[in-house]
């Protein structure tokens, strides 16, 4: 792989290491933030936000489209929506990476779900929910940039500002299982692209990786992750292939 290859894959580490914050949600709703929720609100956000993920991780994107719309339509203020949206257009814009509306339609929705993070950051700062929201999608941004759109400025900045907020997060608790999704991918592309991303890896201070160690975790991600398993499957079968 040349140069340009293998910064796609730093690009996805940072983009992937927001799992840390994406994988938060948890699909089976152990592991669901609903700090300053009201309990029904939450519930039913919650459930809005498993029925549409179902339907994206069926292939059924138009199902996963429609939901994630009706649930900005009912709660406009809520970042997730305008998240799971976005995270949807990405999966389009890997089917069709060609596309300029899936590409257009992935930025927009990211864009609104920053916005809104921010919003509540400044009304309530350090708000769980948010600080895990707005690093997932600086997170996504900077994987889209570098690995669709081969901008690595774009993908630094976005991922530096990722980072910041991973950090952030590590404090809080009940941190779930799915998180080590990110730390899983890191591990293992840091390692396997070592002598041609060292140089980044070294500049925003990152951790050597280890590809047997971060294989180990996407396996066991693949048996016990609560929402984390498609996304571990669906990487080691990109390693294995």
């Amino acid at each position: 792989l040349n140069l340009r290859q293998g910064l796609a894959h730093a690009g996805k580490l940072f983009g992937l290491l927001c799992a840390l914050f994406l994988l938060e949600q948890g699909v089976n709703g152990s592991y669901v933030v609903t700090v300053a929720v009201p309990t029904e609100r939450a519930d039913i956000i919650h459930a809005n936000v498993t029925a549409g993920l179902n339907a994206l991780y069926r292939g059924d994107f138009e199902r996963a489209v429609t939901l994630f719309a009706n649930q900005i339509k009912n709660y406009p203020d809520d970042p997730k929506a305008y998240f799971f949206l976005a995270l949807t257009k990405r999966w389009l814009t890997r089917i069709d990476p060609g596309s300029a509306s899936y590409q257009k339609e992935f930025e927009d929705a990211m864009a609104k779900s920053i916005k809104l993070c921010k919003s509540r950051l400044e009304q309530i700062p350090n708000d769980p929910e948010a600080t895990l929201y707005l690093g997932a999608s600086y997170g996504y941004n900077a994987e889209y940039y570098n690995f669709l759109k081969f901008d690595w400025s774009r993908a630094y900045h976005n991922g530096v500002k990722m980072r910041d907020y991973l950090e952030k997060a590590s404090d809080l608790p009940n941190i779930s299982v799915d998180a080590q999704l990110g730390y899983a991918l890191y591990n293992y592309y840091a390692y396997r692209y070592r002598d041609k991303i060292g140089r980044w890896r070294f500049l925003l201070s990152l951790p050597k990786g280890d590809r047997e160690k971060g294989i180990a975790m996407l396996e066991a991600l693949r048996q016990t992750g609560i929402y984390s398993q498609v996304e571990a499957w669906y990487f080691l079968i990109e390693i294995y292939k």
